[in-house]
């Protein structure tokens, strides 16, 4: 996995608070293993291999639902389920206006899952789409964890660790108006049993659903897929550390609050990195010191090192 991309999620772990450097490590290295595992069930294109419960609470009939999910833990499992328990193999899905690339790999998790889908844009065509499925008696799904589709600013803020999460409403007026109810399917996954249990809640609120977002990923920040990219459209109060790292013979620090990357040369880093042993043994004066030194000779404001 691309160094950046490690950078950004050990980033947005701290945000999320996790100071601790030894635990974001940690999480990180699970969230890795979390990534690894999906890629090799799109590389299989089957999910055979994966060991999964579907909670005894799922609904056993699309009836008027409109199912929902988070990027969060082997999240197409959900799929799997939905079918397991109705009986129904063909789900409308929802993207909106999400990039190509996206759909085209939320198309192969579903085969992975042995469920035909359909993927329905945004506009008019969404209200066609879910007629079309409940004329059929099919599922239909949407993942809610991100503002929806791309099109517009986000609208909704709810609280979301130490500070907010943005949304949009459109997909629950939506939902509201077209008559559906929202049934959130969240895939927890115990690395003890190396099982993926996909859990039934039935949502009233867009709230609710956010509010079930921040305890799952306070329980399991590394299952939690959008790690890599929540400061995109999240505001965290705390501290701002700074993150030196090295990609081949090039050195780097990163702002952890907003992910800027500034090149710097062997000394600056090497310096940092004094920085944080000090601080590590210590010797809060002598590290502040030797950041202040840093601070006043560039044009970076390192205040901290992690």
């Amino acid at each position: 996995m691309h160094k950046v991309t490690n950078v950004s999620v050990l980033s947005n772990i701290v945000r999320l608070g996790n100071p601790d450097r030894t635990r974001a490590y940690s999480t990180l290295r699970r969230w890795r293993r979390i990534q690894n595992m999906t890629k090799r069930v799109l590389q299989s294109r089957s999910t055979h291999d994966v060991r999964w419960v579907g909670d005894a609470a799922l609904p056993t009939q699309a009836g008027d639902r409109l199912f929902m999910s988070f990027h969060y833990g082997l999240w197409y499992m959900s799929l799997a389920a939905m079918a397991q328990a109705t009986g129904c193999q063909r789900v409308y899905c929802l993207v909106g206006e999400i990039d190509p690339s996206y759909n085209d790999r939320m198309a192969a998790m579903a085969r992975a899952a042995g469920i035909e889908i359909v993927l329905v844009p945004g506009g008019i065509a969404m209200l066609r789409g879910v007629r079309k499925a409940r004329a059929e008696g099919a599922l239909i799904f949407v993942l809610v964890d991100v503002p929806w589709g791309l099109s517009g600013e986000p609208d909704q803020r709810f609280p979301f660790f130490s500070g907010h999460i943005e949304a949009k409403s459109a997909l629950f007026t939506f939902a509201e108006r077209a008559g559906l109810q929202p049934h959130l399917l969240v895939a927890d996954y115990d690395e003890a049993e190396r099982t993926t249990f996909v859990r039934s809640h039935e949502v009233q609120s867009q709230a609710e659903c956010f509010a079930l977002l921040q305890r799952y990923v306070a329980d399991k920040p590394w299952l939690w897929e959008r790690l890599v990219d929540i400061h995109k459209f999240s505001t965290l109060a705390g501290e701002r550390p700074h993150l030196p790292f090295k990609v081949a013979n090039d050195f780097y620090v990163a702002d952890m609050a907003n992910l800027k990357v500034a090149r710097v040369n062997r000394s600056l880093y090497e310096r940092m990195l004094e920085a944080r042993q000090l601080a590590s043994q210590g010797l809060a004066a002598d590290a502040a010191s030797l950041l202040e030194q840093i601070h006043a000779s560039t044009t970076l404001a390192v205040r901290s090192v992690f």
